[in-house]
């Protein structure tokens, strides 16, 4: 028996209210068949999902199958949505994903201009790091992707282009040590607390290295990386790209001597190739990214 999209929604809806009867009531089922579907779906799982019968507290195996629910019936709505809107209205969608830096500052004019082109075209934008979004386009589940310097190795039916690069500095506070100088150099992270920005390897830099090792702070999201900068929890590397749209209190400073930077780039499946829609949305990219670099 092969596990059923309704499997999937009863789980989920019966995992977030942890409630057999209230989900039951919320699904306009009734709670025997509602328990019967989990029932169904925990043999075909093979692993309890639920620690008792009340269904008030996941197993391990049910807090990893609900996040994987909860994706899955995500794009399956969104799936639905995109058939019917085009059957209704002839109007077609294009299905996005980007990394975080490109999503929050180059994006939205791009997608304006989509929407000046075609306005009731359906887009689906999605944050993703570079990983996620090469499998996503790899496995069809998105139209085009932008991505930051990557190596196509395991992801052969994957087709680039380079839109821009762009330099890596320093971003803290205005008023800090770094932040007043008039010359900054990379040797001046030394001795400073450094938060992660997960691209601040691709600085081969002793000084930031070892800045790197030292840190016992991670952060990967962009604006969250403003906010802890902006509380004096530290500084970070990060690209000019990122620094486009921040707290008037932070300065992004690149150091002087060596140039690092980072190359940005759109992707799509070669196999099934770009569609008229992603191949406009491409060529907008390429030419605002080109008036970036």
């Amino acid at each position: 028996m092969a596990i059923k999209t309704d499997m999937l929604r009863y789980f989920v809806e019966v995992a977030q209210v942890g409630n057999l009867s209230q989900a039951a009531e919320n699904l306009g089922r009734s709670p025997a068949a509602v328990s019967m579907m989990l029932k169904q779906f925990e043999e075909h799982v093979g692993a309890p999902l639920f620690e008792t019968d009340r269904k008030n507290k996941l197993t391990t195996v049910g807090r990893f199958a609900l996040a994987e629910a909860e994706d899955e019936l995500d794009h399956f709505d969104q799936t639905v949505s995109s058939i019917l809107r085009y059957a209704e209205s002839g109007e077609a969608s294009i299905r996005i994903v980007s990394i975080p830096t490109v999503a929050s500052s180059i994006l939205p004019e791009v997608i304006k201009t989509l929407y000046e082109d075609n306005p009731k075209l359906m887009v689906n934008l999605s944050e993703m790091l570079t990983g996620p979004v090469l499998a996503a386009i790899s496995t069809g589940t998105a139209d085009v992707g932008v991505v930051n310097e990557f190596m196509a190795t395991g992801f052969p039916d994957v087709d680039y282009k380079r839109i821009f690069s762009n330099p890596f500095g320093i971003l803290c506070e205005r008023n800090s040590a770094i932040g007043r100088k008039d010359v900054v150099y990379w040797s001046d992270l030394a001795g400073c607390t450094l938060i992660d920005s997960g691209i601040s390897k691709s600085v081969d830099e002793p000084s930031v290295q070892k800045a790197i090792l030292d840190s016992c702070l991670q952060v990967r999201s962009l604006n969250s990386l403003h906010a802890f900068v902006s509380a004096g929890m530290g500084v970070t590397v990060v690209t000019a790209l990122g620094c486009r749209k921040m707290p008037r209190d932070l300065v992004f400073r690149i150091p002087e001597g060596k140039v690092y930077r980072r190359n940005v780039f759109v992707v799509w499946n070669g196999t099934t190739g770009l569609s008229a829609r992603a191949k406009f949305f491409c060529d907008q990219l390429i030419k605002i990214g080109a008036s970036i670099e």
